[in-house]
């Protein structure tokens, strides 16, 4: 209860984490928010952890956060978007983690689309949205892994070259809590004025104009990344064609 209370005392949301379930550790936040949702839904309700150590990233990927340095959560709701708009909530999610850190430690990350937040080509935070179809409406789970105030030291194997902290870009160590709350903050306003994340992302786009290679299926292909349409699919200019790409791509 004293971990919650703390996270809670320094939200200024109205509903986004008023209602906070936390791990000391936990296999998976998304998997314990699914659980949460079946037994007592309550918008904007997020599930926290100090250890997770088989979360689940796109693709089959993995994310292990590390104890009492990462920030480790997932967050239910529902939204009512036709099914060709879902993938803006990916958007949505990358948009107001980089808002969150922006504002709370005045370092700037880019986003790699569709949600993955980066410095100098290394990865900052990992984003899994998880969607369930029910009548006229999306339940929503989004998973986010944020490298906090991890050192050099913490990362192992491939992480060591792949992988960064908000400690390591910036020398400074961060309130956890605080950047939580800005988070959270920044995606209930965005949830709730959904016209404004296409614009946003774009300004934080680390890639616009510039080749990328990128999965699709088991081929990579290379490309000059244009722009987003109006459902968040990326314009991709291949062999001079302009190819829309969904989300299932993966920029390398």
């Amino acid at each position: 209860m004293f971990m919650i209370k703390r996270f809670q005392d320094k939200l200024t949301t109205r509903y986004m984490g008023r209602e906070m379930k936390y791990y000391q550790m936990t296999e998976s936040t998304n998997q314990d928010a699914w659980h949460l949702y079946e037994e007592e839904y309550i918008k904007g309700s997020v599930v926290l952890t100090d250890r997770q150590y088989k979360g689940r990233g796109r693709h089959g990927s993995h994310w292990f956060s590390t104890k009492d340095t990462s920030l480790t959560f997932s967050i239910i709701y529902e939204v009512t978007l036709p099914m060709e708009k879902l993938g803006l909530l990916a958007l949505l999610s990358a948009v107001a983690v980089a808002t969150g850190i922006r504002v709370s430690t005045g370092f700037g990350p880019a986003v790699k689309w569709p949600n993955d937040i980066i410095v100098n080509h290394r990865k900052l935070c990992g984003i899994l949205v998880e969607t369930r179809r029910a009548k006229d409406k999306t339940i929503v789970v989004t998973g986010i892994g944020l490298n906090v105030n991890e050192r050099k030291i913490d990362f192992e194997g491939d992480l060591k070259e792949t992988a960064t902290s908000i400690n390591i870009e910036t020398g400074n160590k961060t309130i956890r809590e605080y950047l939580l709350a800005q988070i959270l903050y920044h995606f209930e306003y965005y949830l709730e004025n959904m016209r404004q994340v296409i614009p946003q992302w774009r300004f934080l786009c680390a890639h616009k104009n510039q080749k990328i290679f990128f999965h699709q299926g088991k081929n990579i292909i290379e490309g000059i990344f244009l722009d987003l349409d109006e459902y968040g699919h990326a314009l991709i200019e291949t062999n001079g064609k302009v190819e829309t790409y969904s989300g299932n791509s993966i920029i390398l």
